[in-house]
């Protein structure tokens, strides 16, 4: 009886701790993630300062927005859609390429900024 109550009363501390042992496992791992993806994010918008990024496989992605007004000095509007940056800086001379889809008022914007 004492022997049983005694394994039993091991048995259930060792589960606890196994349990408690993941639970604090998987926090670390999400803790890391998070740590990794902010840290990951930083460097890049650091990155970017110094070299502007463009994605052109990818379409209304945060790199490709800011490209969006900072080469053609208009805002950003709702109509504004998949936006597709290039930017060839190779050579003496550079080539910026965009591809969006927009409404006839903000051509306008754009025609009337240039």
């Amino acid at each position: 009886m004492l022997i049983n109550n005694i394994f039993t009363s091991i048995m259930i501390l060792i589960c606890l701790m196994v349990c408690s042992c993941n639970r604090i496992k998987n926090k670390g791992k999400e803790i890391a993630e998070q740590v990794e993806t902010k840290v990951k994010n930083e460097s890049n918008d650091l990155l970017d300062k110094l070299f502007p990024a463009f994605d052109a496989y990818e379409s209304d992605t945060k790199y490709n927005k800011e490209r969006f007004f900072e080469y053609l000095s208009v805002e950003l509007t709702p109509d504004v859609k998949d936006i597709y940056c290039y930017g060839d800086f190779i050579g003496v001379d550079y080539k910026v390429l965009f591809t969006f889809i927009c409404d006839a008022t903000t051509i306008h914007r754009i025609l009337s900024a240039i």
